[in-house]
């Protein structure tokens, strides 16, 4: 159990509260971390964590009383740096625009630059088609070993990562391993087998039961900001939506992610990133090129998880992937 020392001005119950916490998960033969955190002189957070060692991935969320406050100093010098760091990016050519949304996922506490700012998801939104099929799974588990026959166009376009696993016209396949495809290669034909065979009011469901408005993923313009999307990730480490078994199952999936040249490029080898990427290529009203290209996932630093959502948008992928990197590495090396 993890407590600062600091003077708190709880009522009784808060405290109560707290024991029976700690005390179910004692008795269980697991245990509980509870982080209490004093934010200014009237606002303080409460957050308490199931640690159990059948998961690797999630950190099931047992109470959170949150704080009310909307600044967190000690992120500012970190926030100015990586902020410093865009401008440079922009200054020589590397990006156009970039939004960063970061979170301390044990502590809830987190900075932004430019996180409300919105760009085209793309192949993210292959994370709610996951979900979608895992809350199915919840009262239909055959739902996952459902076997399912491809009939689309093998000429379909294809991501751009390197010895890429897709599927192939009239072959039959496991549901969970079209999932496997669809997040850690981003496969695009699995991700369109999947959708043709799901009800798509429990596809739109996903979205909006996270209070996101309702999304189209077909759309392809500005439609969602990091700090948005970053509701995906909590979700399933919080094992708030799905429950604790298919909260862990999406995010194993997420840590196969196939995609090394973002954030997971910018941690030390070893150190485990639950992610995903998405990139678009379009042209602009003047004829010229552009990309975005976006990577959100959980990197699982030893005692401090956090959260980190990038988007970016530029001329060029390649530069577009070192500034996720790098902004990747300033913060895993900064960030306390």
């Amino acid at each position: 159990m993890v407590i600062p020392t600091v003077n708190f001005h709880y009522r009784t119950w808060w405290w109560l509260l707290l024991v029976v916490v700690f005390g179910l998960g004692w008795a269980s033969g697991r245990y509980t971390h509870i982080f209490l955190r004093r934010d200014s002189a009237d606002s303080y957070s409460v957050i308490a964590r199931l640690n159990d060692p059948q998961y690797s991935f999630v950190s099931p969320l047992l109470f959170c009383k949150p704080s009310e406050n909307k600044e967190f100093g000690a992120f500012k010098p970190l926030e100015q740096q990586v902020a410093g760091l865009i401008k440079k990016k922009q200054a020589a050519g590397d990006v156009t625009r970039v939004s960063v949304y970061y979170r301390d996922l044990d502590r809830g506490r987190w900075f932004g630059v430019d996180e409300n700012a919105q760009f085209a998801p793309a192949s993210l939104f292959k994370i709610p088609i996951m979900i979608a099929y895992f809350k199915l799974a919840e009262s239909d588990p055959e739902i996952l070993d459902r076997q399912l026959v491809f009939r689309g166009d093998n000429s379909a376009p294809q991501t751009g990562i390197a010895d890429s696993e897709t599927i192939y016209l009239g072959q039959a396949y496991r549901t969970l391993d079209l999932m496997r495809r669809m997040i850690a290669y981003s496969d695009n034909r699995s991700a369109s087998l999947l959708l043709a065979n799901i009800n798509q009011k429990s596809l739109l469901e996903v979205i909006t039961d996270l209070g996101l408005p309702p999304l189209k993923l077909d759309d392809t313009g500005d439609v969602i900001s990091p700090k948005a999307f970053s509701l995906f990730f909590r979700t399933l480490y919080n094992a708030t939506y799905l429950n604790r078994y298919f909260s862990e199952q999406a995010l194993n999936l997420l840590s196969q992610n196939a995609f090394r040249q973002g954030l997971s490029a910018g941690v030390p080898k070893g150190v485990r990133v639950a992610g995903k990427f998405g990139d678009r290529f379009y042209q602009n009203s003047d004829s010229s090129r552009a990309w975005e290209l976006h990577e959100c996932g959980i990197v699982y630093r030893p005692y401090h998880p956090y959260l980190l959502c990038v988007m970016t948008q530029g001329a060029k992928s390649e530069t577009l992937a070192e500034t996720i990197r790098d902004i990747s590495k300033l913060i895993y090396d900064q960030a306390n």
